[in-house]
């Protein structure tokens, strides 16, 4: 015999620091996968090769990879 909608939410109301440290649980962690995700895109995107041979990576002064090198774009302000 299946439970009525109202007793589920009768339950939600009477634990409600439950429902909502569960919920704030699941934010964070959807916060964490998402802020994952997007790293593992960042770091991967120096990586590729270049895609046309006039491209070329500039690298910092005594850096080794372009992972470790920060070279500002030099825009007119």
């Amino acid at each position: 015999m299946a439970l009525p909608l109202s007793y589920n939410l009768r339950s939600l109301t009477s634990r409600w620091q439950a429902t909502v440290f569960s919920i704030v649980g699941i934010a964070l962690a959807a916060l964490v996968l998402v802020a994952l995700a997007a790293m593992a895109s960042g770091f991967g995107r120096p990586c590729v090769p270049p895609a046309a041979s006039t491209n070329a990576i500039v690298l910092e002064r005594g850096m080794g990879s372009e992972l470790m090198s920060d070279v500002p774009s030099s825009r007119p302000p």
